[in-house]
C-alpha cells in the first residue's frame, strides 16, 4: 500500500477511513507458530558454535556445553529457540574431529547426574555421531555406565541411543543390562520396562517376551542381525498380564483416549490384535463389531484394573476439550491403590463422546507431567481442535528433545466416512521411541 508506505500505518489508517479508497487483506496467523528466533539467541549460538568449531581442548568444549547447560536451566528464550540452539550445537559438536574430544566425554560422566541431565543428554547424543573420536566398544561402556545412572532421564536417553544405534554389541549389552536388571536385588520395574520396550521397538515381536533368555535366543536366530522392516503385530499372545492393546504398560504410564463423536462408529478389531488384561487366554478369531468408543473402554478398564501397586498412573480423554481423570494442576502420575483404581474404573466406564479431536493440548499436557515414561495416545481421526499435524509434532519435539519420553499410537482407520492420518500417527510415534497399531480390520 503506496499510502502506509508514505504516512505510515496510523496515517494509512486514518486516511481510508475518511476516504474510502483502500482495501485490505487479512491474513490470518497461526497461534501456534513459533515466534522469530531472538537476536540474543541469534548472537550466544554463533559465539559458541565459533567456540566450538575452533576448540582443540576438552576444557574449551566443557565451558560452552556449560554455559548452554545453564541456559537450559534458567529456560531462557522460548522452547523453539531452546530446541534450535540445542540442534545446532548438536551439530557443531559433530563436526569437530578433534581426537581430544574424547576427553570432554570422560569428564562429562564423572560429573554428579542428577545436576547435569543437560550436559550429559547432550554428549550421549554426540557420541551416537560415527565422526565421535572413540570405538564403538568405548562408546558402549559409557552408555551402560548411563543405564545404570540415577538420573531417569539419562536412563532413558542411554537405552534409545543403544537401540538406536543397531550396533550388534549394542543390543548384546541391553540384553546383558536387562538381564542384570532382573537379578538385582531390588529389580527396577521401570528400567526392566525401559529396556523391553526399546529392544521391542528394534527387533520386533521376537522381543516381546517376559522372559530374558528367550528374547537372546531369538535374537541369536537372528543372527545377531537389527531387521530393516519392523513388523509391530504380535503372531502370538506374549503372556504379559498388564497390557494395553498387545503392549505392555509402563509403571509410569499416561492414557489419551480420543472421544471425539466419531468413535460411536461401530468396528472391529483385527484379528492379531490381543485384548489386554488379566482374563486375556487366547486371541479371538471372529471379533464383533461394535462402537469404537466401547472397544476402547472394555481396553482400558482391563488395562487399569491389572496395573500393579507401585505404579503411578494419568488418564485423560479428549474431544473438544480435555478431561482429566485426575483433577488438579499441575497434573501429575497417582499411585496405584485400592482407592484410585476404583476412582479410575468408575470414571472409565462414564466415558462420553463429544464433537472435537484436540490431540494438541493433550499431548502438551502429558508431556509436561512430571516423571512420566510412556504416553500411549489413541484416536480415530485428524486433530481439528487447537493445533494441527505439524504444530502436534514441532511441539512435541520441543517439549521432548531433552527428556525423551515415549509415544505409543494407536489408531481406528474410518470403515465409512470420516478422515484419519495415518501418516500422522506414525510419524508422532517414530519421533518419540514409540510404534503404531492400526486397530480395526
Amino acid at each position: 500500500m503506496q499510502i502506509q508506505r508514505l504516512y505510515g500505518w496510523k496515517h494509512a489508517i486514518i486516511y481510508c477511513v475518511l476516504f474510502s479508497t483502500c482495501s485490505f487483506t487479512v491474513r490470518a496467523e497461526n497461534p501456534l507458530a513459533p515466534p522469530p528466533f531472538p537476536p540474543a539467541a541469534e548472537q550466544t549460538l554463533k559465539r559458541w558454535k565459533e567456540r566450538i568449531a575452533g576448540a582443540n581442548s576438552a576444557s574449551k568444549v566443557l565451558s560452552v556445553l556449560k554455559q548452554y547447560q545453564s541456559l537450559e536451566k534458567k529456560g531462557a528464550f522460548t522452547p523453539n529457540a531452546r530446541l534450535r540452539i540445542h540442534k545446532e550445537l548438536l551439530s557443531t559438536l559433530k563436526n569437530n574431529k578433534n581426537p581430544s574430544m574424547k576427553e570432554v566425554a570422560e569428564k562429562v560422566f564423572k560429573l554428579s547426574d542428577k545436576t547435569n541431565q543437560v550436559l550429559q543428554v547432550m554428549v550421549l547424543k554426540w557420541m551416537a555421531s560415527s565422526r565421535f573420536p572413540a570405538k564403538k566398544s568405548e562408546k558402549v561402556v559409557w552408555y551402560r555406565e548411563m543405564v545404570n545412572s540415577s538420573s531417569r532421564v539419562q536412563q532413558r536417553w542411554a537405552v534409545h541411543l543403544l537401540a538406536d544405534s543397531k550396533w550388534t554389541e549394542a543390543i548384546d549389552a541391553l540384553i546383558a543390562e536387562l538381564k542384570l536388571a532382573f537379578q538385582a536385588k531390588k529389580p527396577d520395574p521401570l528400567l526392566i520396562h525401559l529396556i523391553q520396550a526399546d529392544l521391542y521397538r528394534v527387533l520386533g515381536p521376537v522381543a516381546k517376551s517376559i522372559s530374558v533368555e528367550t528374547i537372546e535366543k531369538n535374537w541369536e536366530k537372528m543372527g545377531k542381525k537389527v531387521p530393516k522392516n519392523v513388523d509391530y503385530e504380535p503372531k502370538k499372545h506374549s503372556g504379559l498380564t498388564s497390557s494395553f492393546f498387545g503392549d505392555a504398560i509402563s509403571p509410569h504410564a499416561v492414557f489419551l483416549i480420543d472421544t471425539s463423536s466419531s468413535m460411536r462408529q461401530q468396528t472391529s478389531l483385527k484379528s492379531t490384535v490381543k485384548r489386554g488384561g488379566t482374563s486375556v487366554k487366547k486371541e479371538e478369531t471372529n471379533p464383533k463389531k461394535d462402537k469404537k468408543v466401547e472397544i476402547v473402554r472394555r481396553e482400558l478398564y482391563a488395562a487399569v484394573e491389572s496395573l500393579r501397586p507401585g505404579n503411578l498412573f494419568n488418564i485423560f480423554s479428549y474431544n473438544t476439550n480435555i478431561l482429566p481423570w485426575a483433577n488438579g494442576k499441575p497434573f501429575k502420575l497417582r499411585k496405584v491403590s485400592e482407592r484410585t483404581l476404583k476412582n479410575a474404573l468408575k470414571w472409565i466406564t462414564d466415558l462420553k463422546t463429544e464433537t472435537g479431536t484436540n490431540i494438541y493440548d493433550s499431548t502438551e499436557i502429558a508431556l509436561q507431567i512430571k516423571d512420566v515414561d510412556t504416553i500411549y495416545l489413541l484416536s480415530d481421526g485428524q486433530p481439528s481442535v487447537s493445533g494441527k499435524q505439524p504444530d502436534i509434532l514441532r511441539m512435541a519435539e520441543e517439549l521432548n528433545y531433552l527428556m525423551g519420553y515415549r509415544i505409543i499410537t494407536y489408531g481406528f482407520k474410518p470403515e465409512g466416512a470420516g478422515s484419519y492420518d495415518e501418516k500422522f500417527m506414525i510419524d508422532l510415534a517414530k519421533r518419540a521411541w514409540g510404534w503404531y497399531r492400526r486397530l480395526n480390520q
